[in-house]
């Protein structure tokens, strides 16, 4: 017997999938699994689980019955069913941007923005959606969550980016501009730099094979790299690990290339110094590249 009234019909230990179906029936009526369970029936790959699976209800008592918690709570969540052949298949569980947010809490500042980048870049919810959640929800254990929207909104798509740039402006390496949209001569968006430095027509690339869906994405953004390098902007790219990792070793090299690049130019090296941040609700002036070509795909 896993609870009052709930029965284990098989020989072997239950698994997360049936702790999440104890906590929904013991939750009441509109209870439903969240945080790194539901992110998981969502379909985000995620590491180590947390001990125990987590269920809102707006209605049960506050308790830990076996490997789940049940958790009450005022605020109001919509919920879906998982769907077949999925993890916690039929089970309700509530909205990502809730799920994200209650899995925030009981995880490090690192793993928050990795979850909330990935769910951005696929489109599961939006900054909006995820600021709605941080401001009507608790306050105790949010720093994770803060964090990651303070990232998120001043450009940074990853956990390696937002490392890259909080290095970059504490060094001592001229001001720069994120996410910076690189257009051609008819004005089309062609790509988006992580990290430029206008003045030295010099930008930084963060990014894997494995932050792309397929190959073929992969492939696409290589290309575009390269008509970038050839139109006459200088790119430095790095993987994330090697950001996340070389600490000063990476804002040194970074300085030195800076500095090569201004003597290329023969131009001085600005002094300014951080990120170079738009005007409330304006997005960064787009680079223009008259010479860009890009193949056909």
């Amino acid at each position: 017997m896993l609870a009052a009234g709930v029965l284990l019909t098989r020989c072997d230990e239950p698994t997360r999938e049936d702790w999440a179906d104890v906590g929904v029936h013991l939750g009441g009526a509109g209870a439903a699994v969240t945080g790194w369970d539901a992110l998981r029936a969502k379909g985000f790959t995620l590491r180590t689980p947390p001990p125990l699976v987590v269920v809102l209800s707006p209605s049960a008592m506050n308790r830990t019955v076996g490997g789940v918690r049940i958790r009450r709570t005022a605020r109001p969540f919509d919920r879906s069913w998982a769907p077949l052949d999925a993890p916690y298949e039929l089970t309700p569980v509530v909205r990502v941007p809730r799920a994200l947010a209650d899995h925030a809490l009981d995880v490090d500042r690192n793993a928050t923005l990795t979850v909330v980048s990935r769910a951005l870049q696929l489109g599961l919810c939006t900054i909006d959606d995820l600021y709605a959640e941080y401001r009507t929800g608790p306050r105790n254990r949010s720093a994770g969550l803060r964090h990651s929207l303070a990232s998120v909104m001043d450009g940074a798509r990853s956990v390696a980016e937002a490392t890259a740039a909080r290095r970059l402006a504490a060094g001592p390496i001229p001001s720069f501009e994120l996410n910076v949209p690189v257009v051609d001569a008819s004005g089309r968006t062609c790509y988006v730099l992580d990290q430029c430095w206008r003045e030295l027509r010099a930008a930084i690339e963060i990014d894997s094979r494995e932050h792309h869906s397929s190959d073929a994405k992969w492939q696409r953004t290589l290309v575009r790299h390269n008509a970038i390098t050839r139109a006459g902007l200088a790119v430095l790219h790095y993987p994330p690990a090697l950001v996340t990792r070389r600490g000063s070793t990476y804002v040194e090299e970074v300085r030195e290339w800076l500095t090569a690049r201004a003597d290329e130019l023969g131009v001085p090296l600005p002094r300014s110094r951080g990120v170079r941040r738009p005007a409330p609700g304006c997005s960064p002036e787009p680079v223009c590249l008259p010479g860009l070509r890009l193949p056909a795909a």
